[in-house]
């Protein structure tokens, strides 16, 4: 069972993803998810507002989180993924 615990970012801008401080086992880990999944886009019902938007990951229709690991070198990691990011768009 998962609880949300406090929404740091709540996906309003683009991108329209959603992360927070979660309960998972009983031990508080960093959450992340989109609010809309890629097959949502094109859909009208969802596009004004009929129907809710699950966004992605999902079980069975439900909205779920993915767990972000929190190992001591994760925040290394994850800074040297995006200074590699940063440096494939510029073109190096």
């Amino acid at each position: 069972m998962v609880e949300v615990v406090e929404v740091i970012y709540d996906g309003k801008d683009d991108p329209a993803y959603s992360l927070a401080i979660i309960k998972w086992e009983n031990t508080y880990k960093l959450g992340i998810r989109w609010n809309i999944a890629y097959s949502e886009w094109d859909d009208y019902r969802k596009q004004n507002g009929q129907d809710e938007c699950i966004g992605n990951p999902q079980s069975r229709g439900i909205p779920t989180w993915f767990v972000l690991p929190d190992d001591m070198m994760f925040g290394e990691k994850f800074s040297g993924a995006m200074q590699r990011l940063d440096e494939l768009r510029k073109g190096k």
